[in-house]
């Protein structure tokens, strides 16, 4: 296969061309012009200069043009959140599994779960509670979390503890929540069940104290919160006493104790993930009631009297690059996982052993009662299915397809797309598109044109950006073996304005601006494919929850928005 050097122009001197490059090459002096222009300007003189330029292409009849549509989208099967008392023995297990497998892998320090745990401590606590950011931080932390757990089990999905049954209970802290089947026991050095002697990153143990404070959320503070119309009315610093989700969630973490009973150390308690997908289950309701009545949750976040850490065009502390705003987006309900229905006697609470009907509500069983489970090793879904996609469809030109050869670029949309421009057509579509779905969809095209050869290729990228996402593409450029390949490389956005230009330096640790421009050789090592379908094979996958790290095989990168 085949090997690009990549050159790129660094800088810009007024009448000189300054190259870095991994292999020198000399440029043509007829790009010296578009030195003094900016970024989308210049971008523009490029192309102007390769249209112009005769010297430039010196086989006009070789005109090679492809043109292709990448789809970025999530599996349209959303993983489903589930009661914890719901699931059968094998799905509950394995989540305490995957969760003692996180507390296992060494490969963060202390081991994966702990250091992800103290992302809620410290600075973090006071950005991320007492306020209107409590809400879509959490969202975020909890589903990152649910991803590690995915890494380790990618059938499952967070359940969510529905405290309501425990707190109709006659004797509440005898609930089977804290057996050995579930958290294990309630009191004092957790000792029982799935996390028995547990230490945390603080070198303590698990330690517990149910129901010396606090309380379990009852049915009425639920409906209280679900009867208002504004997050002003729910969250602090604006709501009324009685009426903050954030102080009535707090009871649980007052009621569990320990680790749990603490702001700096809650995380610790495995207890937290499931508190906090129900807090998240009630949240989404709240949502969904808004935006059933034309209302966007992004346009009611709270501002008033919020401290500078909470304003929602601040960065989450410890979850980049989403901001504080972008907690409140329909992206992650919309596409990533959805919530089963609450138990009611209406849906025999669930056709849980765990729970009965008594009185017209779902009342959580004791862990004294004598519950037979059968070891039923099916799932209700298959959340497995849920996760991210990517489709590449050549519209035009494979009558010369293979006169192409296809390298990877990383686009990263830094910041979610103005909601405003999301209905608008992208700004550069090809007439013959420009009535279609692809055309009002995409968010970025991405264009080759060849500086000694006649080409041009062209990739509508369509991908959901309503918050901060990066994307793996792929550009063509003329097959070296067919003669001089030199390409200007170049990514638009949706208003037509060129994206910022990256190429990775030689050192392979840092992107450094530059003009886009790569130069294609016959030399090893192997950074191209010969077919679109190999590039798709060749682990680039289409991940936007995954941490953004730099692939030594991606040398140039485009930042948008």
């Amino acid at each position: 296969m085949l090997v690009f050097t990549l050159f790129t122009l660094l800088l810009f001197n007024i009448g000189n061309l300054v190259l870095s490059s991994i292999v020198s090459v000399d440029l043509p002096p007829q790009f010296a012009e578009c030195a003094k222009k900016s970024s989308t300007a210049k971008h523009q003189c490029i192309l102007d200069v390769l249209d112009n330029s005769t010297d430039l292409v010196p086989l006009k009849k070789e005109d090679m043009k492809l043109t292709v549509h990448q789809d970025c989208y999530w599996h349209p099967f959303k993983r489903v959140r589930r009661e914890c008392r719901s699931l059968s023995k094998m799905e509950r297990n394995e989540i305490w599994d995957a969760i003692n497998a996180l507390k296992k892998d060494k490969s963060k320090e202390p081991n994966v779960y702990d250091w992800f745990a103290d992302f809620h401590t410290k600075r973090a606590v006071y950005s991320v509670h007492y306020g209107p950011n409590f809400f879509g931080w959490h969202r975020y932390y909890t589903l990152r979390f649910e991803e590690l757990l995915r890494k380790k089990n990618p059938n499952i999905t967070l359940c969510y503890w529905d405290s309501r049954l425990d707190d109709e209970m006659k004797k509440p802290p005898y609930t089977v929540m804290f057996s050995d089947k579930f958290l294990g026991n309630p009191w004092g050095i957790v000792k029982k069940g799935p996390f028995a002697y547990w230490k945390t990153i603080r070198g303590v143990p698990l330690q517990r104290d149910l129901g010396a404070q606090g309380s379990f959320i009852t049915h009425a503070w639920i409906r209280k919160i679900l009867a208002q119309e504004s997050h002003a009315d729910i969250s602090e610093p604006t709501a009324e006493e009685g009426f903050i989700f954030e102080a009535i969630h707090n009871s649980i973490h007052a009621a569990i104790g320990g680790q749990m009973n603490d702001f700096n150390t809650s995380a610790q308690e495995p207890a937290f993930w499931i508190h906090h997908s129900f807090i998240d289950s009630v949240w989404e309701e709240f949502c969904h009631k808004m935006r059933s009545k034309g209302k966007d949750p992004q346009d009611d976040y709270v501002t008033l009297w919020v401290s500078s850490m909470q304003m929602p065009d601040k960065y989450m502390d410890r979850l980049t690059p989403l901001k504080n705003i972008d907690g409140y987006s329909h992206y992650f309900t919309k596409n990533i996982y959805r919530y089963e229905e609450y138990p009611t006697c209406e849906n025999n609470c669930l056709n849980s052993v765990f729970a009965k009907c008594e009185k017209n509500v779902c009342v959580s069983v004791t862990k004294f009662a004598n519950v037979k489970e059968n070891n039923d090793r099916s799932r209700k879904y298959p959340n497995h299915l849920s996760g991210p996609l990517r489709d590449s469809k050549i519209l035009s030109g494979n009558e010369n397809v293979e006169k192409w050869v296809f390298a990877p670029i990383k686009i990263v949309f830094h910041d979610s797309i103005e909601r405003k421009l999301i209905n608008d057509s992208i700004k550069g579509c090809e007439t013959k598109y420009a009535n279609s779905s692809m055309c009002k969809n995409a968010v970025a095209i991405v264009k080759s044109n060849g500086v000694t050869y006649s080409g041009l290729y062209t990739d509508y990228i369509t991908c959901d950006i309503t918050i901060p996402v990066w994307t793996y593409a792929f550009v063509a450029i003329k097959n070296p073996e067919l003669g001089p390949s030199q390409t200007y490389v170049s990514v638009t956005n949706k208003l037509g304005n060129a994206c910022t230009t990256l190429c990775l330096s030689k050192e392979g640790d840092v992107y450094e601006t530059c003009a886009g421009v790569i130069d294609a050789t016959q030399k090893e090592p192997k950074m191209y494919e010969d077919t679109l379908e190999n590039a798709e094979k060749g682990g680039y996958a289409f991940d936007p929850l995954a941490e953004d790290v730099i692939d030594k095989r991606v040398k140039i990168k485009f930042v948008c928005y």
